[in-house]
């Protein structure tokens, strides 16, 4: 709670909202084995007549869904989700999820339109089940951050998971870019502070346990000073780097990042940056030295930053849009 409203998926600001009665549910509250553990669950869930049953992180509540499979518990499931909706070719396995599993959830938050689309393609999900749905920056929460960009043009990257750090760092020593990579001691991200560690414009830093409230400070205030946001991924079959958009968003930053066709907002067609190819250490630096030398482009996708924030990228649209969709679920 003491972090942004966009990390808690918005159950912060849902707190708030009057008619809304929330608790939260800690799976790791419950001891026992796989089936013992869902059937405590089943029975806390039912205790609180729970209208919605809102799972934010989606990995590893399979069970609740199966839950409802079986009649354990009856409240409506909404969902967040990042990568594409599970299918087999195996037909026993895809007549469960398309006619069983899916249709048991009653709402899906997309990240991304393509797995919107997709899962309308296949039909697992019908169009009143789904929807693409932007996730919105705690403006008040970031605000206690001031916007104080260094004197002189610097990027930084923060994150650990997929990260081509070897491709962005390489680009910024080439142009003489002063580049600031705040992670996690991943394996690869290790590697590329091995390789890069003479490096005279590339600085590698390491912290621990990201959703800490006073080591997330510390890499939003450094991202509050940069020129631009770096999200250089490797090639992925699904979205990447959404946290950095929504910190690029707060503070109206310019971003480049890896081209994926997986994404909710594309910084060209928004006009707020740019995509690259993956692994193209030529496009990076192309890209790097067009934002360098035009301060009024910079400033300009800025302006349009400001505008996407204002009409839908801001906490308060995205609770707001949740909010009402939960009452027309349950007024149906």
């Amino acid at each position: 709670m003491a972090l942004p409203s966009n990390f808690s998926y918005y159950v912060k600001e849902l707190m708030e909202k009057p008619n809304f009665d929330v608790r939260l549910l800690n799976p790791d509250d419950y001891n026992g084995n796989y089936f013992l553990k869902t059937i405590k669950l089943a029975r806390f869930i039912r205790k609180l007549k729970t209208d919605i049953l809102y799972l934010t992180l989606w990995q590893g509540y399979n069970n609740l869904v199966i839950a409802k499979i079986l009649k354990l518990i009856n409240c409506k499931i909404v969902i967040w989700k990042y990568t594409y909706c599970i299918d087999s070719n195996n037909p026993i396995k895809h007549f469960f999820f398309k006619y069983i599993y899916w249709p048991s959830i009653d709402k899906v938050y997309m990240m991304f339109d393509n797995h919107t689309e997709n899962a309308l393609k296949k039909g697992l999900l019908k169009a009143e089940q789904v929807v693409t749905l932007s996730r919105g920056a705690d403006l008040t929460w970031y605000s206690q951050f001031e916007r104080n960009e260094n004197n002189f043009f610097n990027v930084i990257a923060t994150g650990k998971d997929h990260r081509d750090y070897f491709t962005l760092a390489q680009a910024c020593e080439e142009t003489e870019t002063q580049c600031k990579i705040i992670t996690f001691k991943h394996p690869k991200c290790q590697e590329a502070a091995e390789k890069f560690k003479d490096a005279k414009f590339v600085q590698f830093e390491f912290v621990t346990n990201g959703y800490n409230l006073d080591t997330y400070k510390y890499v939003v205030k450094s991202v509050s000073k940069a020129s631009i946001m770096a999200i250089c991924c490797e090639k992925l079959p699904y979205g990447a780097g959404y946290t950095n958009i929504v910190e690029c968003l707060a503070f109206k930053m310019p971003i480049l990042q890896t081209l994926n066709p997986d994404v909710h907002l594309d910084p060209d067609k928004a006009e707020i940056g740019y995509s690259i190819q993956p692994y193209d250490v030529d496009g990076w630096k192309k890209k790097i030295t067009k934002l360098k030398n035009n301060m009024e482009l910079r400033k300009q996708m800025s302006e349009n930053i400001g505008k996407l924030i204002e009409s839908e990228y801001n906490s308060k649209t995205t609770t707001d849009f949740i909010a009402n969709d939960f009452k027309r679920m349950l007024n149906k």
